[in-house]
């Protein structure tokens, strides 16, 4: 995908993703499996058009590849404590490159949410509430902070 991505013009948009503008289809969607959080999405971006970040680019796409390469490569330098949320129907990123990325990397804690598609603050309740509590709790641990 970076060759290719690498070989066509950068302003291109790479041909998935949703159009926000006309409502999407629920079923078959890869962001959440709650439907009413697929219409919160949907409604979100109606009254806030401006956080609709569109589709990807072939430049952006090039860009977001070569520079997680770098990261995955240099995984075992990172020093501040990291907390990686990963969606186990995550059709969007790769859960094997993370789950290697986090294992690399020595203060890297990773809690996966077997039943949640890519958006997980748009995930069933359960999976919402699990994620900002274990977020809460990294954040409030003096052992996760880090000088700022």
């Amino acid at each position: 995908m970076l060759w290719y991505s690498q070989s066509v013009p950068a302003t291109d948009t790479v041909p998935v993703g949703y159009d926000w503008t006309t409502e999407p289809e629920f079923d078959n969607n890869y962001l959440t499996i709650d439907r009413d959080q697929f219409a919160a999405l949907y409604e979100t971006d109606n009254i806030f058009p401006e956080r609709r970040v569109g589709r990807a680019t072939y430049g952006w796409t090039a860009e977001s590849i070569a520079a997680t390469k770098a990261i995955r490569a240099r995984a075992a330098e990172l020093a501040p404590p990291t907390l990686l949320f990963q969606a186990g129907l995550d059709g969007v990123v790769v859960n094997q490159a993370q789950t290697e990325f986090c294992a690399q990397a020595p203060r890297c804690e990773l809690t996966k949410f077997t039943v949640a598609k890519h958006e997980l603050l748009f995930a069933q309740a359960p999976v919402r509430q699990a994620l900002l509590q274990q977020l809460q709790a990294f954040l409030d641990d003096p052992s996760t902070s880090t000088q700022r």
